[in-house]
């Protein structure tokens, strides 16, 4: 992440060195809060959003398993019209808040397996409401906080390099 969205990085590792100093979390995932190993014969995910992680944030996806990735196995981005060939070993980092994602069958006897690493855009809310929940926060804080965060997509879509 530090290398192709430093921008990105730099925003996820404040809140975990954030929340390491204040409450003495170590996130597992290493700059991520959250991390899922999806194991068994052949792992494949319906068709969904993360809805709850941050809207513009990214979540990385690292491939797993003993499987033919020409035939399947591949991640589907629906509103993108994308469909992305991924190998074992292959890293994929996706705003998955985003974006309607899927992966394609494998074939019989083959295994494949991932794991997923993100942080919920609850985390981000809870950090910048001082680790409070919005429910507790008085008129006057949550009239503060939507000040601040005004600019948030602008913000977060600068954290994407651009390709020319």
């Amino acid at each position: 992440m530090k290398l192709f969205f430093p921008q990105m990085y730099t925003y996820y590792e404040s809140l975990a060195e954030s929340l390491s100093a204040s409450r003495d979390l170590n996130f597992l995932g290493g700059t991520f809060s959250s991390v899922c190993l999806n194991t068994g014969d052949n792992v494949a995910t319906k068709r969904h959003r993360d809805l709850f992680n941050l809207l513009l944030g990214l979540c990385l996806i690292l491939v797993l398993g003993n499987f033919d990735s020409t035939f399947g196995g591949h991640l589907v981005l629906e509103e993108a019209q994308v469909i992305v060939e991924l190998a074992r070993g292959d890293m994929f980092f996706l705003p998955s808040a985003m974006f309607t994602h899927s992966n394609t069958p494998i074939k019989a006897g083959d295994t494949r397996n991932s794991m997923a690493y993100w942080t919920s855009g609850n985390v981000f809310l809870w950090a910048e409401l001082d680790e409070k929940a919005m429910s507790r926060c008085t008129e006057a804080q949550k009239a503060a906080f939507r000040k601040r965060r005004e600019g948030l997509l602008a913000q977060l879509l600068s954290h994407f390099p651009v390709v020319a």
